[in-house]
């Protein structure tokens, strides 16, 4: 160790005594320093103007602009040029023979020589540990284990950028070629993971070998046994090729022998570092302090529960638009997705197959008019080069019934040990896969069962079939919505109480909507019998119905009031409800707070107002969800043509401007269990056309309402609840005027002691 250390030490001192070591560290400082003081900056200003923060430390430090994102693509060039003269120097100056002819031996020289560089390396960690320092003391909450990860993450790359140089500065004995050669091969093992993805041989292979991303998940703040162990077998390797490499030319070894050795130590890595990506050896740790990158205990629960194997099948329709994404060579990157999931059953088996049939795509038929799907999948497989044997047909493929009722689209079918399966999609919305919320619907589905929920039909009520502006279908069924009920864990149908009784069929939740003529009453006493077991009920009214929906409440002592909600607010029709969560409902739900800092809304177009007044005389509780302004807002008595006529307030009639409730729960005490009745004022919002609608200088939502109310209605059981407290540090410890003394500290004081430094050291070696 000592003669180790001692070349370790001769190495850095070179490094200081030359100008390069010096030049990479100042622009390095130069330009962390810049984006540091920059994101800074940003976010303060955001504290400032009133707006707020969120993830303080994740946002200044971590994520896609942050400093240690970009910090990583720095070192991408800066290390080639510190490595580029470890050996090749001794080997162009002849230095290298007199290392042969002492008793120093190869391990020592090559330990040395990238000791040295380790050293470098933390005195760069050291560098953004400045940063780190100043953020620990200026944000409220600071995450430490988060960045402490990410500085793990960014020292581990740096060591495995470093061993790839000296191996590279061992072939040559020109550092110019030294420098060019590695940053060579930097590039081919951040290119390989896409190379040869078609080969199932060399699949793996490619992937494991791939630097591109490694440190990623580290910079999320999730430590895995799999990154750590590349890293050190990638630095281990280098190593010993730079060993075998030095002791080849010391004792000039035949080149048969040489490449043997290389590839057994190449082979060795590789076959360790395959044992370690096997999900059942695979260890984590999550830094951050809301375990952003760990499921949420809900998930969890969902998991503990799934015993047996489970089997996810992926159904790859050529004709399908998607079906790129999920070919041969993005299978790694596919099966990634489900890692948090694999987490915590590392037995998960994933499978593809492929076929070729009928698909929703119009762009691909508009393209090839006139051609049968057998002629425009062979024009595919010549113009593409894909083989086209890999590829089902329709009569070779024995397809599952899920695939015909999702229209051969790309679907992934769960299937548990005991048969029991469930569907998971993908959409046409942002980010287009499934996310945790739908994989652990769709695991609870097989678990628990779907919550089967019924809308009642029969009396002109909007059908959850109907793809128009006044259907129900986007809400419902909608396999391309990431918000549908049937991607969230429902199973959604229709129920006509005058061909079907209620007690006949399982219902676990029943919707009431907009209704355009009354119950029998027959149908009401159905409804009253599954409301006196304790079942849970969605209603949602609207003008004209509130006579026929009423007696649905009476025994609850809630109502819907007479007439309809009316503004007057000159951007919008008058008839156009605005409210927004109460103090009550942000006591709910952290989602609600959010809504009201940013004065998101739920418009609801011709809303009618609800009565709690009489539900607490009858044992029931009722909060109060959305409401609208106390100013602005009134019940409208008179019948008008809105479309024609502004409205316009008359108190003669008894109308006046208050703040009117619009949603509400509802709920009591039956027999040993807690019935819930969530009441709106409105149908519209659940439509198609509502939600599809987007008004200028109106920030609208409905998700938060839909989730919030159908989580509660379920007893917490659907959707799946995966939301995490928010991360605490949302605070400065400074304000705006510290940013001229941030900028002063790391754009010039910092640089400037590290060039006075430079200078110092290099005057003092020339009086020398």
């Amino acid at each position: 160790m000592k003669v180790i250390f001692k070349i370790a030490k001769a190495e850095l001192c070179q490094f200081f005594y030359s100008p390069i070591a010096w030049l990479v560290l100042i622009v390095f400082t130069v330009q962390s320093g810049i984006v540091f003081v920059n994101m800074m900056q940003g976010e303060i200003w955001e504290v400032e103007s009133g707006r707020g923060a969120m993830e303080l430390t994740g946002t200044i430090f971590t994520n896609w602009r942050g400093v240690f994102t970009q910090v990583q693509q720095y070192l991408y060039p800066y290390i080639p040029l510190l490595t580029m003269g470890l050996l090749s120097k001794e080997k162009a100056t002849g230095s290298i023979k007199l290392l042969f002819s002492s008793p120093i031996n190869n391990t020592q020289i090559v330990l040395g020589k990238l000791g040295a560089m380790l050293i470098y390396g933390l005195i760069l960690i050291g560098i953004l540990g400045i940063y780190v320092l100043y953020g620990y003391f200026t944000i409220d909450h600071f995450d430490l284990p988060h960045v402490l990860s990410a500085l793990l993450g960014i020292y581990l790359l740096t060591c495995a950028y470093a061993s790839i140089g000296l191996f590279m500065s061992t072939l040559t004995s020109y550092q110019v070629v030294a420098v060019v050669s590695t940053l060579a091969l930097l590039t081919i093992l951040n290119m390989v993971g896409d190379m040869w993805n078609d080969i199932p041989v060399l699949r793996d292979v490619a992937y494991w070998l791939s630097l591109k991303g490694r440190s990623n998940d580290m910079l999320k703040g999730l430590i895995c046994s799999e990154d750590v162990i590349y890293f050190l077998l990638i630095i281990t390797m280098f190593v010993l090729l730079s060993i075998c490499k030095l002791y080849n030319e010391r004792k000039r070894v035949r080149r048969l022998t040489a490449s043997c050795r290389y590839l057994v130590i190449v082979l060795v890595a590789f076959g360790v570092g395959q044992v370690s990506t096997m999900p059942k050896l695979m260890t984590y740790y999550d830094a951050t302090c809301v375990k952003s990158q760990t499921l949420t205990p809900n998930s969890q629960k969902i998991m503990e529960k799934l015993d047996g194997p489970l089997t996810i099948t992926a159904y790859v329709n050529l004709l399908d638009p998607f079906y790129s994404r999920y070919m041969p060579n993005n299978r790694n990157v596919d099966k990634k997705k489900f890692r948090q999931f694999t987490r915590f059953k590392p037995e998960i088996e994933f499978k593809y197959v492929y076929y070729w049939d009928k698909a929703q795509n119009p762009r691909l038929y508009e393209k090839y008019p006139g051609k049968t799907d057998r002629e425009i999948v062979e024009s595919l497989a010549e113009r593409l080069e894909l083989d086209l044997g890999m590829f089902m047909t329709p009569e070779e493929f024995d397809k599952p019934e899920e695939l015909t009722i999702e229209n051969n689209r790309f679907t992934r079918i769960l299937e548990r040990g005991n048969g029991d399966k469930a569907v998971l999609r993908i959409f046409t919305e942002s980010g287009f896969e499934p996310e945790e919320e739908h994989i652990a619907a769709a695991l609870k589905r097989m678990v628990d069962g779907p919550c089967r929920l019924a809308f009642i039909t029969g009396h002109g009520e909007p059908s959850i079939y109907r793809i128009g502006e006044r259907g129900f279908s986007n809400f419902t069924l909608a396999a391309y919505s990431q918000k549908a009920l049937v991607n969230n864990g429902f199973e959604v149908f229709e129920l006509n109480l005058k061909e079907q009784r209620m007690d006949s069929i399982k219902v676990d939740l029943l919707v009431a909507t907009q209704m355009k003529e009354p119950f029998t009453k027959e149908e009401m006493v159905q409804i009253k019998e599954y409301l006196a077991k304790g079942g849970n009920m969605l209603i949602a009214g609207e003008p004209g119905s509130q006579d026929f929906m009423n007696p649905l409440l009476e025994d609850f002592g809630v109502q819907f009031m007479p007439g309809r909600i009316m503004q007057n607010n000159p951007n919008f029709v008058s008839n156009l409800a605005l409210p927004h969560p109460t103090k009550a409902a942000e006591q709910i739900s952290s989602q609600f707070r959010w809504m009201n800092r940013w004065n998101y809304k739920t418009p609801m177009l011709n809303a009618v107002a609800i009565d709690c007044s009489n539900a607490a005389s009858r044992g029931v509780e009722t909060v109060v969800v959305m409401e609208t302004d106390s100013v602005g807002f009134w019940n409208e008595q008179t019948d008008i043509n809105f479309k024609d006529t502004e409205a316009e307030l008359n108190p003669e009639v008894g109308e006046k401007e208050d703040a009117y409730t619009m949603a509400v729960r509802v709920s009591r005490k039956v027999g040993d269990k807690e019935q819930r009745i969530f009441v709106c004022g409105d149908t519209d919002w659940l439509t198609n056309g509502e939600r599809a609608t987007r008004r200028s200088r109106l920030n609208s939502d409905f998700d938060i309402l839909q989730t919030t109310a159908l989580q509660w209605l379920t007893n917490d059981n659907y959707p799946v609840n995966v939301r995490r407290p928010y991360s605490p540090d949302v605070k400065f410890f400074v304000g705006a005027d510290s940013i001229v003394w941030m900028k002063l500290f790391f754009w010039f004081v910092l640089p400037i002691l590290l060039t006075a430094s430079c200078i110092i050291i290099q005057v003092k070696r020339k009086r020398k």
